[in-house]
């Protein structure tokens, strides 16, 4: 995959024809469907953020400070438990259009 995305990164390159292990045609990928899910608002991203630490992680996202800029989301501020802190970081990661994570947050275990 990462190989792809490299060849589409290319301004040249606009699609890839994709073909099995006999070289037998079995598709083609254009850069539109590999980008479309990282080329996001950050707004859009927020809201997905946001809604990962309320249903996935179980914690009121008001008191996580969230900034998002180009993909990049910055998560700040003070859960109750380690845990909530690994979960909020690993599943934000995965969300489309985050590029990044830097996690500045703190929790009551110790």
């Amino acid at each position: 995959m990462s190989e792809a995305l490299g060849l589409l990164a290319q301004s040249t390159v606009r699609r890839l024809f994709v073909v099995d292990r006999d070289g037998v045609l079995v598709g083609v990928v254009a850069r539109r469907d590999l980008l479309r899910d990282y080329l996001r608002e950050d707004d859009d991203v927020r809201a997905d953020v946001l809604g990962v630490l309320r249903e996935d992680v179980g914690i009121d996202p008001h008191p996580v400070t969230t900034s998002i800029r180009d993909g990049r989301v910055r998560l700040s501020g003070w859960l109750e438990r380690r845990d909530q802190v690994d979960r909020a970081v690993a599943l934000v990661r995965l969300l489309p259009g985050v590029v990044d994570v830097h996690g500045e947050l703190g929790c009551d275990d110790r």
